[in-house]
């Protein structure tokens, strides 16, 4: 049914421009909740957007992240392309104050995929040492996320342990 639904439009841009301003709106929500002026409909977090976890928005604006990212790349004006670099940057922040490990590993591993993925050749100096930054932060972003939440690694693993034993 997606699929149709697509079809239908004549511009495939449209709907990266919907994605990029339902992400806009969950960055303004996520703002405010963090500043204390909205409260978040699950009282058990701080922020959450109007998905009310910190878990799906961070997940949401990761998932947002390449629709602006194309529209980067697609477009020529220079005023759009820095808005949606803030867009970029503003969204990395959000899912960093959400504390999400997946999403903030998950952005970690799309930067140092683009990196190793451009078309530049590998025989710049700065090419190198980027990719080889995008390398180290990827496994010190990594070993971070697995001793800042342990206690609920811990508890998870037990869990899955627990439910295994015979």
């Amino acid at each position: 049914p997606i699929y149709f639904f697509v079809k239908q439009f004549r511009s495939i841009h449209l709907i990266h421009h919907a994605i990029i301003v339902t992400g806009l709106i969950q960055i303004v929500v996520s703002i405010f909740q963090k500043q204390g002026s909205f409260v978040n409909i699950n009282p058990s977090f701080q922020i959450g957007g109007t998905l009310g976890n910190p878990n799906a928005l961070a997940m949401f604006l990761l998932l947002t992240i390449p629709s602006a990212l194309f529209q980067t790349y697609r477009t020529r004006s220079s005023v759009i392309k820095k808005h949606l670099i803030g867009y970029i940057i503003i969204a990395l922040l959000v899912i960093a104050f959400t504390k999400c490990r997946t999403a903030i590993f998950g952005s970690v591993f799309i930067g140092a995929f683009i990196l190793y993925s451009s078309n530049r050749t590998a025989a710049n100096r700065r090419i190198k040492l980027m990719r080889l930054g995008a390398l180290l932060s990827a496994c010190a972003t990594l070993i971070f996320l697995l001793f800042e939440k342990s206690d609920s690694l811990i508890g998870r693993y037990l869990i899955w342990q627990s439910s295994f034993v015979k």
